[in-house]
């Protein structure tokens, strides 16, 4: 059974308006963020989705594979299931999706590998790779009926299965985002996380993505740069970013009107809200079909360091921040 704690959410709610209009998000938000992450590394809690909401499964029984199968699906398999649960109610690029099965037929659970940032493979590999060599695994949602423990069983199937169909990608790159997210009437949509369940997977942590400014809707989803570039110049993708906008509450395009004046006019006068986001901690993974291959392909990755929660994690990203850029 899932468990919502309802001092979570008036917490939530009341840090709404302790929101600091230039940060976007109280240290306290991050704070308790942090304390549900604790739990979710003791293994008091794991993270589940269902209706684009967050939920929280506490220790039962726990997984039994008999009941489950993990098998290829089709991308309107995953999409369907991703814009009804997850949090952020959109549907990213998909070279394989992966869908868990119990064993009564009903999906419960999907992975998503997709098309990574353009130069992210390459920036990652000591530009050894090439975007065609990686992937992004860039949704993975399991619904909160699912039992504690089933997410490493679920991993571990579906990057085999990924080694499988797809034999050219050699590394497999995941983010996890720390910022809560919120409504603006104060309703938890996501608490953030660090990616515990990527660290029980023993990806590679090498730290965060550059701090950057992000556009939220009246939901608290995200309406991406990416996006919103893409209907800015007329790109591929920016159909579904103009819908996106639309169904958030943007104004009506003016007749005339250039794609780059409406998107700043939409942010203007739209429910949208700017927050200061200061990255996403950033997961790799090797993929081959030996043990020595894989540890060639790491080999490539940045100097790895502590998982967040670590103790030793700022003063060890100080250090490498130094040596990369000659500061701290």
């Amino acid at each position: 059974m899932a468990w919502t704690p309802e001092d979570l959410e008036r917490a939530i709610a009341a840090l709404v308006a302790e929101k600091d209009p230039q940060e976007g998000v109280s240290k306290r938000a991050f704070d308790l963020a942090s304390e549900i992450e604790k739990l979710v590394s003791q293994k008091k809690l794991t993270q589940r989705w269902r209706e684009e909401h967050t939920l929280f499964v506490p220790p039962d029984e726990g997984f039994r594979p008999t009941k489950y199968e993990v098998i290829p699906i089709t991308v309107a398999q995953a999409k369907g299931f991703v814009l009804e649960h997850h949090y952020l109610g959109s549907f990213a690029s998909c070279r394989l999706a992966t869908g868990l099965y119990e064993s009564g037929g009903k999906l419960v659970g999907v992975a998503v590998f997709g098309v990574p940032a353009r130069e992210a493979v390459a920036h990652y590999t000591s530009g050894e790779l090439s975007e065609t060599s990686g992937t992004e695994l860039n949704r993975f949602v399991l619904l909160d009926e699912v039992p504690y423990d089933a997410e490493t069983w679920f991993l571990a199937r579906a990057f085999k299965m990924l080694l499988e169909k797809k034999p050219d990608i050699q590394v497999v790159i995941s983010y996890s985002d720390p910022v809560p997210r919120y409504s603006t009437s104060g309703l938890l949509v996501m608490p953030g996380h660090l990616g515990i369940i990527y660290q029980a997977f023993n990806a590679a942590y090498v730290g965060s993505t550059k701090a950057e400014g992000t556009w939220l809707d009246a939901e608290g989803k995200s309406i991406g740069a990416r996006l919103l570039s893409k209907i800015r110049h007329g790109e591929v993708g920016q159909d579904y970013g103009i819908e996106r906008l639309l169904a958030a509450g943007a104004p009506a395009r003016r007749r005339g009107e250039s794609a780059e004046a409406w998107v700043e006019r939409s942010l203007r006068e739209g429910p949208f809200r700017r927050i200061r986001h200061p990255g996403k901690h950033t997961y790799l993974w090797p993929l081959g079909p030996t043990k020595r291959e894989r540890k060639r392909i790491a080999s490539l990755f940045p100097e790895a360091i502590g998982y967040p929660g670590d103790p030793q994690l700022k003063r060890k990203a100080r250090e490498q921040r130094a040596r990369k850029y000659g500061r701290s």
